[in-house]
């Protein structure tokens, strides 16, 4: 089934990438990692990394849960945004398109925008979700 955040542009396709925030919020966390399951974890993250891997490498799937990672419950919407932002900047993401459970207030959206330097517009069609332009 293809949504209204499936478009592609041709040539871009490894750059332009999705998000689904309602998902992360909703999901349940395994909060009893062991010191093993860290480090192995971190391995895997470490042995991943090439200097000479390409953007082709970032998929939906790594993407998403290397950010997943990285972003936190008990953290702000705008700075779990700004985390998800700047991870997609250092994949060289394009651009990302955010689902949300709800709209971002025109503050939070101008604080996010300070925070990351990015183009950032706010939709609503069956639901809310960003589109944001990094380069």
């Amino acid at each position: 089934m293809v949504s209204y955040l499936d478009r592609l542009e041709e040539g871009t396709k490894a750059r332009v990438l999705h998000f689904d925030y309602t998902d992360f919020l909703c999901k349940p966390r395994d909060l009893d990692w062991s010191f093993q399951t860290f480090v192995i974890d971190s391995l895997a993250q470490f042995l991943s990394r090439s200097p000479t891997s390409s953007i082709s490498s970032c998929s939906n799937e790594n993407f998403t849960q290397k950010v997943y990672r990285s972003l936190s419950c008990i953290c702000s919407d705008v700075a779990n945004l700004t985390t998800l932002i700047n991870e997609a900047r250092k994949e060289k993401v394009r651009e990302l398109n955010i689902t949300l459970p709800y709209a971002l207030d025109e503050l939070e959206l101008s604080t996010l925008r300070e925070m990351t330097r990015v183009h950032i517009a706010q939709f609503q069609t069956d639901r809310e979700f960003l589109q944001v332009k990094l380069y």
